[in-house]
């Protein structure tokens, strides 16, 4: 699912200044915290469908932007929106790496 009107960027757009999946995440998850962005996890910008959508801080999101993104994290977790924290984390690691510390 893509937004009706594409800008130059390739971005979906419902007006002027709203981005459609602005609006996707929004309406699916609620409000976007103070000092995120969301990320399009499939890599198409014009995609509102809320599975592919995730809310980053700024500086995770220039990470991914820069084409240092891969459909999994080092241990060959999936980054989807369960397993991805909001700073690029992956949850399935973390939960490792917490049990390993309790013993």
């Amino acid at each position: 699912m893509t937004g009706a009107k594409l800008d130059a960027a390739g971005y979906g757009r419902i007006r002027r200044n709203t981005y459609a999946h602005r609006v996707a995440y929004e309406e699916a998850f609620g409000p976007i915290s103070e000092g995120h962005q969301i990320h399009h996890l499939c890599g198409n910008r014009a995609c509102v469908e809320p599975d592919h959508l995730v809310s980053m801080t700024i500086g995770a999101h220039r990470f991914f932007d820069r084409g240092k993104f891969s459909a999994t994290c080092r241990r060959g977790h999936p980054r989807t929106r369960e397993n991805i924290g909001p700073n690029r984390t992956c949850r399935a690691c973390k939960a490792l790496t917490d049990k390993a510390l309790r013993g």
